[in-house]
């Protein structure tokens, strides 16, 4: 494959991909210079999967839908109370395993991208990761001992998978184009 990069915005894509203007910002394809991957296509054919991102994206779905059933069935009578009580339920049984698998794919993501998963930016990663893990499984808890009776401690719980993930959010965000040569 020949790489490409846009010198406007620095997108770096296949040759192929380039159609008269940079897919990423639209100037004209004359930006573009030749770009040597220094990645081996083993690893740049696992990266270009994007297992963790698109894995990742499951847990903040339900995360916000989550805290914004639990906020909103406050205001609801029947019969859409029901269904938005349905719905959370299921999120609060789901989610645990959801944020399991996106701590699995992160540490998979991280050895293949940076050779260890021990570096500062995925550390912060992990220990956050696992700390939503944790508020994940007490909701889970705290459903299964009072169910929807407890809704004021599972929006508090929700309030901090919230917050969990924004600082995820945040952290990966600046590590998506990174990766060691070899």
């Amino acid at each position: 494959m020949k790489y490409v990069r846009c010198n406007a915005c620095g997108f770096v894509t296949d040759e192929k991909a380039v159609h008269g203007k940079c897919p990423a910002c639209g100037v004209n394809s004359t930006a573009f210079e030749p770009y040597e991957s220094r990645v081996s296509e083993r690893r740049e054919g696992w990266l270009r999967l994007d297992v963790h991102p698109i894995l990742v994206h499951f847990p903040q779905a339900f995360i916000i839908s989550l805290f914004l059933l639990l906020v909103s069935s406050r205001f609801f009578g029947e019969p859409v109370l029901g269904a938005v009580l349905a719905c959370a339920r299921v999120m609060i049984v789901v989610l645990p395993a959801l944020v399991v698998l996106a701590i699995v794919s992160g540490l998979v993501d991280g050895k293949v991208r940076f050779r260890k998963v021990t570096t500062p930016a995925l550390t912060k990663k992990l220990f956050i990761g696992i700390a939503t893990a944790a508020l994940s499984a007490a909701m889970v808890a705290v459903f299964l001992a009072q169910g929807f009776a407890a809704t004021p401690v599972l929006i508090g719980l929700s309030a901090g998978t919230v917050s969990c993930s924004v600082g995820l959010g945040l952290i990966g965000a600046s590590l998506t184009c990174s990766k060691l040569p070899g």
